[in-house]
């Protein structure tokens, strides 16, 4: 009966899905050029670490913790907050409204009275679970530079 409706929600899930993975290869991009920026800051401490007999695998272990660390905790921030604003979108939209005495979404429009939201606990858990694994991926090249670094070069010159 609503056909048309439901094939528009459906390409509007799909569209949703873009825009979230954009964002987490955006976030992702943000990872790595945080780390690299990590990595050339420590270039002198790399190679104190070397000279007295750190391994490679030890700094390309601390540097790969420290992304894998910021991603995981981003997503968990991630997730509590877009959860908690499902739970109370309908709230946070009545009080927008009488802040600024405008009416958000007005019923005879959009012909609902309330603002829907539903948590599904499979999407969010996949979407967890991309993000901590494009987290995983991107801090692999950052720590591989890092233990990759001269150490007498990078000594010399820092």
């Amino acid at each position: 009966m609503n056909k048309s409706l439901f094939s528009a929600l459906k390409v509007e899930r799909n569209v949703m899905f873009i825009i979230l993975s954009l964002i987490i290869i955006v976030a992702a991009f943000n990872i790595i050029s945080g780390l690299t920026i990590l990595v050339k800051n420590k270039t002198r401490d790399i190679g104190i670490l070397k000279s007295i007999g750190v391994s490679n695998k030890s700094i390309k272990k601390i540097f790969f913790l420290v992304g894998f660390f910021i991603g995981t905790l981003a997503t968990l921030f991630g997730v509590v907050v877009g959860t908690l604003f499902s739970i109370y979108v309908e709230s946070i939209r009545q009080f927008i409204s009488n802040i600024f005495g405008i009416s958000l979404f007005p019923e005879d429009i959009y012909i609902l009275d309330t603002l829907p939201a539903e948590i599904n606990i499979n999407s969010i858990i996949i979407i967890s679970l991309c993000s901590i694994f494009a987290t995983i991926l991107v801090s692999i090249y950052p720590a591989s530079k890092a233990s990759s670094l001269n150490t007498v070069k990078t000594l010399k010159y820092e």
